[in-house]
């Protein structure tokens, strides 16, 4: 017997008829014989009837109602990879997909109730995790009306399943080619599609562009993460690339492939690995993997065929979004130029339809007409670009011409908005479609109208230089680097008398005349590229040298080569004026000089006996005298005061023009300085029966940083010049008030008012000049210099100020002037008080008494010595006396001293020579020497630090100044003291002060001694000076006279040692002639001191 197994029905009621015997068998009650028969018979009928299950195709069985196996056939059991033992201990429902779960339930919950057969879909698990697809029909076995067994036959449709998956993977995965908008999206979207058709938990995409491999897309246990490139997954791509064909890779093989070095050492490598290359006409776009870490591997040989075959339509849609995002870029970049391009751009059909057109076109046309344009509108005159004919037949005629295949370039010119004329360059060309008709017309038009102004503009620019050039004073030329000339202006000419073509091609240097300058030019040139103001003689066809300045410059040619090119000017005739103006300075500087010397002379010659007269004055008007010698007294006496004031301004005035004045600032009390000036001039105005008063602003601050002496000096000009031209019984009013302020900076303004004579109007503009007065006349009643003006105008500039006037003749004036201060404090004008206390008072005696400095002073000069020494022992040092430099060099490598005080000037061996020789002998511990000379310029402290020489004090010799150097050097460098110059043009036969303060150290009697040796030394000196000077020897003259000066100036001798300075500087500057006159004098003033000097120090 033999069933078609397809035929489930009759297959199903064989079994049941083939039951029915049994059971009517079991019933009866046969003798064993025949017992035995019908055993015999029923399993031949079993067994005939299992290998009828176990053939069939079909998958057949048998179970309980709970669900338990009673019967499967064999095909049952190949299907699913269980054995029949394993089943024996699972149910139906153990094997069942989850997803089918609930439906295979209700249906076999169902079955039963129904009583019928039915057709179920389910999906069961092989073994291997695999899913299999089943459809049959199921029925329910009954006894006694109870269902006690489900009997089932199915038929396996997992390929037909499969086909039907693989079919709508295939066109999903086309379908997203078209509507992925990004490769991200894309190859996510492919991965959604694989995920449902197999185990997509862990999947890749790789990518091959530019002969570069990436992994843009890369899931690792259903997470998408970003690929670290940390892996095998590189690796193993190429090796299968390089395969040209789809592999699966088992664990085994990945070990294989590690001891070969195609993948790298790792422990946690896949069980699996799927990879199919994604290829198209056998170019590699990349490669498309699967792969597991499960031990059950989910992946068979189907899997990868399944890969293989869509990696075609994978790579397709790939190659297709490529295509696309090329032309998706290329279209935005065309769009884009069209868009952003500075040309009208459009085109239109042969119904002169616009089909399409750039923004600017459509800003131009709604600029023009107030319409904006739209794509498929028509050609109409109110759409088109103006043009001064009428524009729609203007461009329907062109638009025709192009229909016919031609191409047109022209230009159109129309009225702009405000009324100016526009120029467009226009191109209109034909656009051919694939059958060669012309379709459309293109047109590209652009604004001109710059362009055309801009040549019109180059054109006048070049008529315009070509007018210069041709009346070029001065010389243009253009060279190459051998010298040819290759252009040059007709001002060569007038020049140098050469025409133009005369010189072209020749080599510049036919025409300048060669010296160490013009040889440096060309190097010049190459190194900085220009020269400015290079001077050259050029030589004129006559034959005549002119001096020129030249300003050269190396330039790239049109060509790309190196031209010189430069402009000359003709300075002969500025350089003769040059130097007429250096002769006549020389003349100014020489009167200056003149001058200079002259008001110096003045000084000393005018004060000398001024000071005589004005000091017997005083000496006399002690004495009793009659009225009339009185009356005649004080009128000498106002007289020689007048005189001195007068002096006095002439040598401020000189100072002032000869930039000599400088300000010496310090911090004062405003309101003490008023009144000192008040207390100067009240008792002359009370005398006078004169309102003085005086006011200063409250906002002023109180104290300043000024130069007391010369705002003194202004306020005390203008209160003068107001007493003088006030009337008695009227008044003067003095004021000082803030002007404005800026940082700590205040600009004080002062006024004074009085109720004098006032000034006409006519005379202010001269009033602050030299030697000017109001009243100039020769029966003016008010007398004076003219310069007290001057000098306040002088000075209150010199203060960052200004002066002026107001005057109303008959009523009065004001004059005003203000300066500029610094804010300060009382404690600052309290250190300046006491520093000048300090400099006043002893602060030298005992101040080394502790630490006893070595000191080594050495001078031939023996009054210096003294004195020097005198001072340095009564402050506690130890001292020693040299005579010479030989004597220096001999102590100084005796004996360790802390410090050298290093005459300059001196016989035998100077102290240059001296500190040399010393420093040259590299004694250990030699001392700091510091220069104590007499040149007191300060180029001469340059020169004698550059000697060698580590400090420098000038002479004459001041206690305070010798005291600091040895606190700097021996006590650790203190604060140097300012060095303040006191300027003072009387010079006393001998500075008492000097002596007083001498006197304080040493002692009256060694103050005697020290002048006793003075005055021998002193002659000894002068005696050998005549007698070099009947010999010619200025420089020993020189010699003694510096030593003298030197002596003279440290013991306050101030007349004999500014005689001997003028006398000195007279010789260094070889004029010999005023030398026998000079000594006569210098004799004479040294016998003056020898008279006087006992008495006037009471010695």
């Amino acid at each position: 017997m033999s069933f078609d197994s397809t035929n489930k029905d009759d297959l199903i009621r064989e079994i049941q008829r083939l039951q029915q015997v049994v059971s009517e068998l079991q019933k009866e009650e046969p003798d064993i014989t025949e017992k035995d028969r019908v055993t015999r018979a029923l399993e031949k009928s079993n067994s005939r009837l299992q290998e009828l299950f176990d053939n069939a195709h079909d998958l057949i069985l048998v179970m309980s109602i709970d669900r338990k196996f009673k019967f499967i056939n064999q095909s049952w059991v190949d299907a699913v990879g269980y054995s029949r033992e394993e089943l024996n201990d699972l149910r139906l429902d153990d094997m069942v997909h989850p997803d089918y779960r609930v439906h295979t339930d209700n249906f076999l919950k169902h079955l039963p109730v129904s009583k019928s057969s039915g057709k179920l879909e389910t999906v069961i698990i092989s073994k291997e995790g695999q899913n299999i697809f089943l459809t049959g029909s199921v029925n329910c076995s009954y006894e006694k009306e109870v269902p006690v067994e489900f009997r089932a036959i199915f038929h396996d449709i997992s390929e037909r399943v499969r086909t039907e998956k693989i079919r709508n993977l295939y066109y999903g995965i086309a379908n997203q080619s078209i509507h992925s908008h990004s490769f991200q999206d894309l190859y996510k979207n492919i991965h959604s599609e694989l995920n449902i058709f197999m185990d997509a938990e862990n999947f890749y995409f790789a990518i091959v562009e530019d002969d570069k491999l990436s992994i843009p897309f890369y899931v690792k246990e259903n997470k998408q993460s970003q690929f670290n490139g940390q892996g095998f997954e590189k690796e193993i791509t190429a090796y299968t690339l390089s395969q040209n064909r789809s592999l699966m890779i088992t664990k085994k093989d990945f070990e294989s492939l590690q001891n070969q070095g195609m993948v790298p050492k790792m422990d946690n490598l896949p069980t699996v690995w799927l990879g199919a290359p994604l290829l198209i006409e056998k170019q590699k776009l990349g490669l498309i993997s699967l792969f597991s870490y499960k031990e059950s591997s989910p992946f068979d040989r189907t899997d990868l065929d399944l890969l293989d075959f869509i990696s075609g339509q994978i790579a397709l849609a790939i190659n297709r979004k490529r295509n696309e995002d090329k032309i998706s870029n290329q279209t935005a970049r065309l769009n884009a130029i069209f868009e952003s391009s500075s040309h009208l751009i459009w085109s239109v059909n042969t119904d002169f339809v616009f089909t399409s057109f750039n923004q600017n076109y459509s800003d131009t046309v709604h600029r023009y007409f107030g319409r904006r344009l739209d794509t498929n509108q028509r050609l109409t005159k109110y759409n088109n670009l103006p043009t001064k004919a009428n524009p729609e037949d203007f461009w329907i005629k062109k638009y025709q011409k192009v229909f016919e295949g031609n191409s047109l370039h022209f230009e159109t010119q129309h009225k702009g908005e405000f009324g100016s004329e526009i120029s467009l360059d226009i191109y209109l060309n034909p656009i051919y479609h694939t059958d060669g008709t012309v379709k459309e017309v293109s047109g590209i038009a652009h604004d001109v109208t710059d362009k055309k102004r801009s040549g019109l503009a180059l054109r006048e620019s070049e008529e315009k230089f070509r007018n210069i050039f041709e009346s070029f004073q001065d010389l243009y030329f253009k060279c190459n680097p051998r010298g040819n000339i290759l252009m040059v202006s007709p001002s060569v000419r007038e020049m140098t008398g050469y025409d133009q073509h005369e010189v072209l091609e020749k080599n510049i240097t036919n025409y300048y005349l060669y010296t160490s300058n013009t040889k440096g030019l060309l190097r010049q040139l190459v190194e900085h590229r220009r020269v400015r103001n290079f001077e050259a003689s050029l030589v004129r066809k006559d034959g005549k040298i002119i001096h020129c300045i030249c300003n050269v410059r190396l330039k790239i040619g049109s060509e790309g080569s190196l031209e010189f090119e430069g402009v000359v000017r003709d300075i002969t005739k500025l350089k003769e004026t040059n130097e007429q103006l250096m002769q006549a300075k020389e003349v100014a500087e020489r009167s200056l000089k003149v001058k200079e010397e002259f008001l110096a002379n003045m000084s000393h010659e005018i004060r000398t006996p001024m000071n005589g007269i004005i000091g017997m004055l005083d000496l006399l008007s002690a004495s009793s005298l009659q009225p009339q010698q009185k009356e005649y007294l004080d009128t000498i006496k106002k007289s020689s005061t007048l005189l001195m004031e007068i002096l006095n301004d002439i040598l401020d005035l000189s100072k002032i023009e000869a930039g000599k004045m400088k300000l010496r600032k310090s911090a004062i009390e405003i309101r003490q300085v008023i009144g000192k000036l008040y207390a100067l001039f009240s008792q002359q105005a009370t005398s006078r029966r004169i309102n003085l008063a005086y006011y200063i602003h409250p906002s002023l601050p109180e104290y300043v940083i000024v130069d007391e002496t010369r705002l003194m000096q202004i306020i005390s000009n203008l209160l003068s010049n107001a007493l003088k031209f006030t009337n008695d019984g009227g008044s003067i009013h003095l004021s000082m008030k803030p002007q404005f302020k800026y940082d700590k900076t205040h600009v004080i303004k002062v006024n004074v008012r009085d109720t004098g004579i006032g000034i006409a109007k006519d005379h202010l503009d001269n009033l602050f000049s030299s030697f000017s007065q109001v009243d100039d006349s020769s029966t003016k009643a008010f007398g004076g210099t003219g310069l007290g003006l001057r000098i306040s105008k002088e000075l209150s500039e010199l203060m960052n100020g200004n002066i002026g006037v107001y005057s109303t003749p008959e009523l009065g004036s004001t004059f005003w002037f203000t300066f500029e201060a610094m804010a300060t404090d009382k404690e600052m004008v309290e250190k300046e008080k006491e520093k000048k206390e300090e400099e006043e008072r002893d602060i030298t005696l005992g101040v080394f008494a502790d630490t006893c400095p070595q000191i080594l002073l050495v001078d031939d000069n023996l009054v210096n010595r003294q004195v020097a020494g005198e001072i340095l022992k009564s402050a506690g040092c130890q001292v020693d006396l040299a005579n010479n430099g030989y004597e220096a060099i001999e102590m100084a490598t005796q004996k360790d001293y802390d410090l050298i005080f290093m005459d300059i000037q001196m016989p035998r061996m100077d102290g240059v020579t001296a500190t040399k020789t010393l420093k040259k002998m590299n004694l250990p511990g030699l001392p700091p020497i510091v220069a104590m000379t007499a040149y007191g310029m300060e180029p001469d402290r340059e020169r004698f630090l550059n000697q060698g020489l580590d400090d420098y004090l000038s002479k004459p010799i001041k206690a305070y100044n010798l005291i600091n150097k040895v606190k700097k050097w021996v006590n650790g460098n203190p604060e140097e003291p300012d060095q303040v110059t006191i300027e003072n043009d009387h010079f006393s036969i001998i500075n008492k002060d000097i002596i007083a303060q001498l006197a304080k150290y040493s002692g009256p009697e060694m103050v005697k001694e020290i002048l006793k040796d003075f005055e021998k030394e002193t002659q000894d000196q002068l005696d050998q000076c005549h007698h070099s000077l009947s010999d010619g020897d200025y420089p020993s003259i020189l010699s003694n006279l510096h030593t003298l000066k030197g002596s003279a100036g440290t013991l306050g001798v101030e007349k004999l040692a500014q005689k001997t300075k003028e006398i000195e500087a007279d010789l260094k500057a070889k004029k010999y002639k005023q030398a026998p006159k000079d000594l006569l004098e210098l004799n004479k003033i040294f016998k003056e001191f020898r008279k006087s000097y006992h008495n006037i120090l009471n010695l």
